[in-house]
């Protein structure tokens, strides 16, 4: 007697024969399922989803939009003159560079040195009494700490 049913042996992974050959109909199945539905969509009209409006909140304002173009249609301008200025400045004889580094950071509101952010701290705070009220420096005796960190500075520019 001859054996037509295989199903029961194994492969060289060692699976069963049946088992691989479900996988295969399985696969086949689902792919002329898949054609069904389309051909189904098509004859009933049915298209694909279409995207939902966006709800107001989450879409942004188009004056913001337009803000962006023009600072994105700006930039090659923008770097192309920092780029000229850079290569002025490295034109400059290094002496004539050299003070005016110094002139800017003697000059510089905000040091890089600890202490100089108190000196900006005042700053900001003066700025915003200097209106109607007394500032920091006039009345409590709070430049001191700003023309001591003033100082410091400007010695660390020095140094450079």
């Amino acid at each position: 007697k001859k054996t037509t049913n295989f199903d029961a042996m194994r492969d060289l992974s060692g699976r069963r024969l049946r088992h691989s050959k479900a996988v295969d109909r399985i696969k086949e199945w689902l792919e002329s399922k898949k054609k069904e539905d389309e051909l189904v969509k098509m004859l009933t009209g049915e298209g694909p989803e279409l995207p939902k409006p966006t709800a107001e909140q989450d879409s942004l304002d188009p004056e913001y939009i337009e803000k962006l173009k023009r600072n994105a249609a700006s930039m090659p301008s923008l770097v192309r003159r920092s780029i000229e200025q850079l290569e002025a400045e490295a034109q400059e004889p290094p002496a004539k560079r050299a003070k005016q580094q110094e002139k800017e950071s003697a000059d510089s509101k905000y040091s890089t040195f600890a202490g100089g952010a108190l000196d900006a701290l005042s700053m900001l705070s003066s700025d915003s009494e200097g209106e109607g009220g007394e500032s920091e420096n006039e009345g409590e005796g709070g430049g001191e700490a700003a023309q001591a960190s003033a100082a410091a500075s400007s010695s660390t520019a020095s140094s450079k």
